[in-house]
């Protein structure tokens, strides 16, 4: 890819792929730090297509943090994510037990939701991201 596409892509989607991995670590400094890595990586991917990109830097985010934590010998840790559930103020307990439940899912079912609700992701991105079969994705 071309540096200013990979400007555009930093700026449109930077914050949120560093939540992501944040989610996964726990830290914001080794979040950032795999976010960098990822993006310095796009070079090496002129064919890449912008259409493609999403999925790709989201999938690239998630194993480069999953290979932090071997190499670090940390567990995985799933963040509540309460600060982007949004609703009335009046719903604040609705809003903090299904933050509570959302962390209780299975790794695989976390990370679809948390695509699916956060990302915005279709079940076809989703299944690229993480390299699942669509149907198991949909279902």
């Amino acid at each position: 890819m071309k540096d200013e596409q990979i400007a555009s892509l930093h700026s449109a989607l930077g914050k949120e792929l560093c939540t992501f991995a944040y989610r996964f670590l726990g830290d914001f400094s080794a979040a950032d730090d795999i976010l960098q890595e990822v993006f310095l990586s796009l070079r090496r991917h002129p064919e890449l297509s912008l259409g493609e990109a999403k999925p790709y830097l989201y999938r690239c985010v998630r194993n480069a943090a999953l290979n932090w934590m071997r190499k670090e010998g940390r567990e995985l840790r799933k963040v509540r994510p309460e600060q982007f559930i949004q609703g009335p103020a009046d719903q604040v307990e609705a809003r903090e037990l299904l933050s509570a439940a959302f962390v209780e899912l299975p790794l695989e079912q976390y990370q679809v939701a948390y695509l699916f609700v956060y990302g915005e992701f279709t079940v076809k991105e989703i299944a690229m991201t993480l390299d699942l079969e669509e149907t198991l994705v949909a279902s």
